[in-house]
């Protein structure tokens, strides 16, 4: 994802790069926030097309739930040959969560 994409768009619920897009599902913003469900933060990993620079992102909830992120500038990586974007969370500690994440993989 562009830089643009991830701090105007991803981030932001109801501001979607699908809108006005009949050939992809979605366009609500929500589908970025999906891990808040499961865990506390997760961290995004990302390569822009645009300049060949991996960026990191730590996402989280506000004390209001309202999602928030960081961009950790300094982990940037120029002319980077990883493409495409990783995230990665570790599951809330609650066995509740677990099974409720586990089951809606099956």
């Amino acid at each position: 994802m562009t830089l643009e994409t991830v701090l105007e768009t991803f981030f932001n619920y109801f501001n979607s790069d699908k809108t006005g897009n009949e050939n992809q599902i979605g366009g609500f913003g929500i589908g970025g926030k999906t891990p808040l469900l499961y865990t506390d933060s997760f961290t995004i990993e990302t390569t822009s097309p645009d300049d060949g620079i991996r960026r990191m992102f730590i996402a989280y909830q506000d004390t209001n739930g309202i999602p928030k992120y960081d961009y950790v500038d300094e982990m940037d990586i120029l002319d980077s040959n990883i493409k495409g974007s990783k995230f990665y969370f570790k599951l809330k500690s609650d066995a509740n969560w677990i099974a409720s994440f586990v089951s809606a993989l099956s």
